[in-house]
């Protein structure tokens, strides 16, 4: 996995868009080929980039990673914890052998994190759930309600056959003396005795 790397403008630009929505600053890293963003907020600084092949993603790790140390090194700042994290995506599908190397770059923890998303449709929410790890979860709706679950399991109960039967709806369920107790227009009936009877 050899070559320059080609940045998708597309892909980054709707990558800048997502992030930017979720309230990152985001900012273009000077000097970096493909381009890079870099994006924060409280929380987070995240590089990001987007090229055309999965091998591609590959050749352009180190610089990205470089990108962001480079950054966290210069934010040695008492109050900010940031967590760094490298994303890298490309909307072409990654083969057996791609997805086997990518998964060993993904899984490579030191220093940084590392995202790593192929087959991102160069769509708005395809890119968001490519970021989704690094969004903040979506606030509650001001005003909007919740159901109890002990209610509607109550509801769902009082719907079931057998409780219309205990409460003299219409259908039986079995007494003691083996009938059948009877709701509203039920007849009781008898069930066959199990006695034996008295030879003569």
């Amino acid at each position: 996995m050899h070559g320059v790397a080609e940045g998708d403008a597309g892909l980054l630009d709707l990558a800048r868009v997502v992030l930017e929505g979720a309230r990152y600053r985001v900012t273009a890293a000077l000097s970096a080929e493909p381009p890079v963003l870099l994006a924060e907020d409280e929380n987070n600084v995240v590089a990001v980039t987007a090229v055309l092949s999965p091998e591609q993603i590959v050749v352009v790790e180190p610089s990205v990673s470089r990108v962001l140390s480079e950054r966290l090194v210069q934010a040695q700042v008492p109050e900010k914890r940031w967590d760094g994290y490298v994303v890298l995506l490309c909307a072409q599908r990654a083969d057996t052998e791609q997805s086997r190397v990518l998964a060993e770059l993904a899984n490579n923890l030191r220093q940084l994190r590392r995202v790593i998303r192929v087959g991102v449709q160069p769509t708005h929410a395809a890119v968001a759930r490519a970021l989704r790890p690094l969004l903040p979860l979506p606030t509650p709706v001001l005003g909007a309600t919740l159901d109890d679950p002990l209610d509607a399991l109550s509801e769902v109960d009082s719907r079931w056959p057998s409780r219309r039967c205990r409460r003299g709806g219409r259908g039986g369920v079995p007494d003691r003396r083996g009938g059948v107790s009877a709701g509203r227009g039920v007849r009781r009936t008898a069930l066959p005795s199990r006695r034996r009877e008295r030879s003569p």
